[in-house]
C-alpha cells in the first residue's frame, strides 16, 4: 500500500542520494510522481557508494528527456547498491531503471523480510546497463507480518 505520494511536478528531481556512511537508506511505501528534470534521475539519483533499498513503490511519469534513467539512475560508482523490491514503474519517459557502469541493481520478485505474499510479476521494465534479477515491475501484493501478542489482564 502506498502510503505517501511525492510528486516533483514534472519540474524537478524528487530525490538525490549521495552516499549512506555504509548504512542502507530505505524507501517504502512511496509514489514517485512527475519526477524530471532533464539530467540523470528523473525520480531518483544514487551516487557515491550509496545503499539504497526500495521497497514496496511506485515510480509513475517520471522523465529523463535528455538524461539517463527516468525512474532511477545509478551513477557509475563500484560501490553503489540498489536493491528492489515489490515496485512497479508506469507512464516514465526514458529507462524506468539506468545502471551506468558498476553499480549493482537488483529486482527481488518476493516481499521485504518484515512483509508476506507472493508479488505477482508485471510488465517489462525499459532497462540500460546490468540488471540482476527479472527487469520487470513486481506488484506491491505483500502483507505486514504482526506476531499474536497476548493482552494482559489489568
Amino acid at each position: 500500500v502506498l502510503s505517501c505520494i511525492i510528486s516533483g511536478g514534472n519540474q524537478r528531481r524528487i530525490f538525490e542520494v549521495i552516499g549512506t556512511s555504509g548504512g542502507d537508506l530505505v524507501f517504502r511505501g512511496i509514489k514517485f510522481y512527475q519526477g524530471g528534470n532533464g539530467e540523470d534521475g528523473g525520480a531518483l539519483r544514487v551516487s557515491s557508494s550509496a545503499r539504497v533499498v526500495i521497497e514496496l513503490c511506485m515510480f509513475e511519469a517520471c522523465t529523463a528527456t535528455t538524461g539517463k534513467g527516468a525512474g532511477i539512475y545509478i551513477s557509475p560508482t563500484l560501490s553503489n547498491t540498489v536493491v528492489l523490491f515489490g515496485t512497479t514503474f508506469a507512464g516514465n519517459t526514458g529507462d524506468d531503471i539506468y545502471n551506468e557502469a558498476g553499480g549493482s541493481v537488483t529486482i527481488e520478485t518476493g516481499c521485504p523480510s518484515e512483509f508476506s505474499g507472493t508479488p505477482s510479476v508485471g510488465a517489462a521494465l525499459t532497462t540500460a546497463g546490468t540488471i540482476s534479477g527479472q527487469a520487470r515491475s513486481i506488484a506491491q501484493d505483500c502483507a505486514l507480518l504482526c506476531s499474536a501478542g497476548s493482552a494482559g489482564a489489568a
